[in-house]
């Protein structure tokens, strides 16, 4: 109990931390341009649509996607079974998952892949005449479906334990 709590923790601070960081990024970055474009008719960010959209705004909803699937904000699909006897229930909701699970798994696979080879040929991204390394963001995308796909398998072992229980 004490490594999901530790894990749930981290869970926490990824998001409020750096979803709530890029966040406070995307509306001071907006702000900023907005009294430059229109009091002093200078940008004062330049390329700030893009930095916004290619690199604080992909690492908010990563960083908060593990947290939004532990806390059941995702549709789920078992609700569909809601009417079923409850063994039957019981063995849908494994089922969906499991291909969750497997889902996840695969998507965490091919991020995976995608950042090694991103690492290795040196990746960027262009904004405006800078270019910035894609890594990071990468890394991120990795980490949160890495996150996911703890908890759904801790929730399928919590499944398969349930499943005969009274």
């Amino acid at each position: 109990m004490r490594f999901w709590n530790l894990f749930w923790g981290f869970e926490r601070g990824l998001a409020a931390i750096v979803a709530g960081s890029a966040l406070f990024l995307i509306i001071g970055i907006t702000v900023l341009s907005v009294i430059g474009r229109y009091f002093f008719h200078v940008d004062i960010i330049p390329g700030s649509y893009n930095i916004i959209e290619r690199i604080i705004f992909p690492i908010l909803v990563f960083a908060a996607i593990p947290i939004a699937h532990r806390e059941g904000i995702f549709p789920r699909f078992e609700l569909i079974a809601v009417n079923l006897p409850p063994f039957l229930n019981k063995i849908i909701g494994l089922i969906v998952l499991t291909v969750e699970l497997a889902i996840y798994g695969i998507v965490f696979y091919f991020c995976f892949t995608f950042l090694l080879r991103a690492v290795e040929s040196g990746r960027s991204i262009q904004i405006g005449t800078d270019v910035f390394p894609m890594s990071p963001i990468l890394a991120i995308i990795v980490l949160a479906f890495g996150l996911v796909a703890i908890e759904a398998l801790r929730l399928v072992y919590r499944d398969v334990q349930n499943l005969f229980k009274t």
